[in-house]
């Protein structure tokens, strides 16, 4: 199943490196001191218009960089686990649990119909020919006159994460058919 993790360019640069997506051994945007910490040992992976929210969201607020990137990765369906950091933390915590049939064993289908995203154990290796990965300019922008077409347009991309009207629709995918994709 093809899935997108998204990340600051700092990290990304990183990733491109190793050519994995680290489930343990990597620093955690959302550490053990942050009030809502992620899991250690796990991926965290999700559709491409969460990627690119969480992605803008680790390179403006925790990296400062201007650009984004998100990592387009095929992952078998067997590896997928339910986001439970995602379901206890903005569902559970909320007291919202009856869009799930069990709240306290969700499944992986529900996880990607609700929260948008999943999780998967260990490190996934990205496939040299076949993973993509795209830089994107972030709403984290210091010299705006040169980004400030693409600033202004991560901008509302990221603000109409959860709309699903007309106008939030045709924005969101005019968004991502201008994407520009390298192959790993």
């Amino acid at each position: 199943m093809k899935l997108y993790h998204g990340t600051s360019l700092d990290r990304g640069k990183q990733i491109l490196q190793s050519l994995k997506l680290k489930g343990n051994n990597v620093e955690r945007v959302y550490d053990k001191n942050h009030m809502f910490p992620t899991t250690d040992g796990y991926v965290f992976l999700a559709n491409l218009e969460k990627a690119i929210y969480y992605g803008n969201i680790t390179a403006t607020l925790r990296d400062y960089n201007e650009f984004l990137m998100v990592f387009e990765v095929d992952v078998e369906e067997s590896r997928l686990l339910p986001d439970l950091d995602e379901i206890q933390y903005t569902l559970k915590n909320f007291g919202v649990t009856d869009v799930f049939k069990d709240i306290d064993n969700p499944t992986v289908m529900e996880s990607l119909t609700v929260c948008k995203s999943v999780m998967v154990s260990g490190d996934i290796l990205l496939e040299r020919g076949k993973s993509r990965y795209a830089k994107i300019v972030s709403s984290f922008v210091t010299n705006v006159e040169n980004n400030y077409q693409s600033y202004m347009e991560t901008k509302e991309f990221v603000s109409l994460i959860d709309h699903d009207n007309e106008y939030a629709n045709r924005f969101k995918k005019e968004f991502i058919d201008k994407i520009h994709w390298n192959i790993v």
